[in-house]
């Protein structure tokens, strides 16, 4: 169980790190990088 404890916080982590750099970036390849990663954050989160 502290394993998918682990995975969960990361995941939240990463949905919330990626959403917030992704909203300061101007290149349009940037932004949809960002998104990306934090749609798989917020995969994993769940």
């Amino acid at each position: 169980m502290f394993s998918l404890k682990v995975i969960t916080i990361i995941g939240a982590s990463t949905a919330f790190f990626a959403s917030t750099v992704g909203l300061v970036q101007n290149d349009f390849k940037k932004i949809v990088a960002y998104s990306t990663c934090s749609q798989l954050g917020y995969i994993n989160f769940n």
